[in-house]
C-alpha cells in the first residue's frame, strides 16, 4: 500500500470565469497521480480571479456553505459542491484557496475565505483573510484596493490533519510576521498560504518572505501561487513552492499552470525546532526601551 504523506500545490492562471477555472482544476487533477498525495492546496482566487460578478458568486457560495453545514450536503452545482466531490473521488484533503463568501450581516461585504475539506468531503476548517491588499504597485493595475471588495477576517485558524496541525493564511498575510508567530503558538506544524502575488511584488519579495516565515516558525510552508497573465492589466508571479522548516525550498515551479509536490517529513520539524528553539527564547515580558539613547 502506498503511503499518502505527500502534499501537492496547484498553480493556476485563473480567469474571471468560474466555469472555466473549475474545468482547468478538474483537468489538472485528472492528469495527476494522487496515489501518494494526502493534501492538495489551491491558490488564492482559484475559482474566480478579478471577476466583476464576485457579489453573485459570494451569495451563491454563502448559500451553499450554509446548506452544507446544515445538511452535510453541498449543492452539486456550487463551487463548494464541486470541491467536495473532488475531495471524495480523489480521496484527498483540499485546502481551497479563497472563495468570496457572503456575510450573514446585512449590507456587509463578503469575506475572502479558505475552506479545508477532508477526504470524506467534510468541512474541517475555515479562515477568512485578515490582511487585505491595499497597495500601490508599479504595474499595469497600479492601484490595488482589496478592502473595497472584502471585509477583514477576525480570527486565526489551525486545523488538525493527518499530516500535522495546519495553520491557515492568505497572500498579503505573509508580510505580517506576528500573525505567523501566533499560528506557531497555536501549535501549527505546517502552514498553507494560498496566494496571488503580483509579478512585481513576487519577483521582489516572494521567496524571501516565504523562507523567512518558515525559518521563524519552524513550520513547513505550502505556498501555491497564481502564475501568469490573467488579463491586460494583471500578471502574477507564480513560483509556487514548498519550503521546509529549515528554510530549504524542497519543491518549486516557474510560471504557468502546474503542480508542485513533496513529501511531508515530521522529522524536519523536530530537527529545526530542536536546533533553534526560538519559541523558548522568545521574550514574553514587555521590554523597556525608553532609557535607550
Amino acid at each position: 500500500m502506498v503511503s499518502k504523506n505527500q502534499i501537492a500545490l496547484m498553480q493556476m492562471v485563473s480567469s474571471a470565469d468560474p466555469i472555466a477555472n473549475m474545468q482547468q482544476l478538474r483537468e489538472q487533477l485528472a492528469a495527476y497521480d494522487f496515489a501518494a498525495v494526502k493534501m492538495l492546496v489551491l491558490p488564492e482566487n482559484f475559482a474566480a480571479y478579478g471577476s466583476p460578478n464576485y457579489q453573485r458568486i459570494a451569495q451563491q457560495e454563502g448559500v451553499a456553505l450554509s446548506h452544507w453545514l446544515t445538511t452535510r450536503e453541498a449543492p452539486a452545482d456550487s463551487i463548494i459542491g464541486q470541491l467536495v466531490q473532488l475531495a471524495q473521488s480523489h480521496k484527498i484533503w483540499i485546502v481551497a484557496g479563497t472563495l468570496p463568501i457572503a456575510s450573514d450581516q446585512v449590507n456587509s461585504k463578503p469575506t475572502a475565505t479558505t475552506l479545508v475539506i477532508d477526504d470524506q468531503g467534510e468541512l474541517q476548517g475555515r479562515y477568512d483573510k485578515i490582511h487585505l491588499f491595499d497597495a500601490l504597485v508599479a504595474d499595469s493595475q497600479s492601484h490595488y484596493r482589496e478592502s473595497d471588495t472584502y471585509q477583514h477576517g477576525r480570527g486565526l485558524t489551525v486545523v488538525d490533519t493527518p499530516l500535522g496541525r495546519l495553520g491557515l493564511a492568505v497572500c498579503y498575510d505573509l508580510r505580517f510576521a506576528e500573525m505567523f508567530a501566533c499560528l506557531r503558538q497555536m501549535g501549527a506544524e505546517l502552514i498553507a498560504l494560498p496566494s496571488a502575488f503580483t509579478w512585481v511584488t513576487g519577483k521582489a519579495h516572494w521567496r524571501s518572505l516565504v523562507q523567512a516565515r518558515a525559518i521563524e516558525t519552524g513550520c513547513y510552508f505550502l505556498a501555491p501561487n497564481q502564475g501568469g497573465q490573467h488579463n491586460e492589466k494583471r500578471k502574477t508571479w507564480g513560483h509556487s513552492m514548498i519550503v521546509n522548516p529549515w528554510g530549504d525550498v524542497v519543491a518549486e515551479m516557474d510560471e504557468g499552470p502546474g503542480m508542485v509536490t513533496a513529501a511531508m517529513e515530521l522529522t524536519a520539524i523536530h530537527f529545526a525546532r530542536r536546533s533553534l528553539p526560538t519559541q523558548h527564547h522568545r521574550i514574553s515580558r514587555r521590554v523597556n526601551i525608553t532609557g535607550l539613547n
